[in-house]
């Protein structure tokens, strides 16, 4: 075995290891909440020590951003899969696309108990998860669509220029009154793909009667 061969071996054994600390530490934090969490628990579970976790994640808080980020940066990609964000100039398709990916990562079983987390961290004025759920998920994911709404062929079709405000504003038409059905009163949420492709058409329209000049 050469040298080469072993340097991309530990590599690929420390992303393992990277990948099963994140992938364990979610599934605690959602089982057991954020603070009911310790980081021994985390590496009993997913191997590793705490020199292992304080070297990629500097603490707690840092395993969750990394679990964010993680989560963030695969929606990025599948959104590009579908769309090409720099070539296309096409907004109502862009929005069913966006839309599309969208709603298939926050009607999930797992989107809906990282808010539920989010939430009753919420109350917990000394936590920053909520301040990172919002900076490194929140933010990022509106600005895909800031992005798009930015570009020179499609500002102009807006009558309000807050692309920030209009891009929260389409996250939250499309994901209400789902969440708050689900995480406040429990209720089921049961969306076939009709049902999902109609919920889709309706935001986006009504989103664009109100957005555009």
């Amino acid at each position: 075995m050469n040298q080469n061969t072993l340097c991309e071996l530990k590599s690929q054994k420390a992303k393992n290891r990277y990948e099963q600390i994140i992938s364990v530490a979610l599934e605690l934090f959602l089982s057991n909440g954020f603070e009911n969490t310790s980081l021994n628990e985390i590496i009993s579970k997913s191997g590793g020590s705490l020199s292992t976790i304080y070297k990629h994640f500097g603490n707690k808080e840092g395993l969750f951003k990394a679990i964010i980020d993680r989560g963030v940066s695969k929606f990025s990609q599948d959104i590009n899969k579908k769309i090409c964000l720099d070539s296309s100039e096409d907004l109502e398709y862009f929005l069913h696309k966006f839309s599309e990916e969208y709603l298939a990562v926050v009607l999930t079983k797992e989107s809906f108990l990282l808010k539920r987390l989010i939430f009753s961290e919420s109350f917990n004025k000394d936590s920053q998860i909520s301040k990172i759920f919002y900076e490194s998920g929140v933010k990022i994911v509106n600005k895909i669509l800031v992005d798009f709404f930015s570009k020179p062929t499609i500002k102009t079709k807006f009558k309000n220029q807050d692309f920030e405000l209009l891009a929260f504003r389409f996250c939250y038409l499309l994901e209400e009154p789902y969440s708050m059905q689900k995480i406040v009163f429990g209720h089921d949420i049961d969306i076939d793909k009709i049902d999902k492709k109609q919920w889709i058409d309706e935001c986006v329209d009504f989103f664009l009667r109100g957005a555009l000049k």
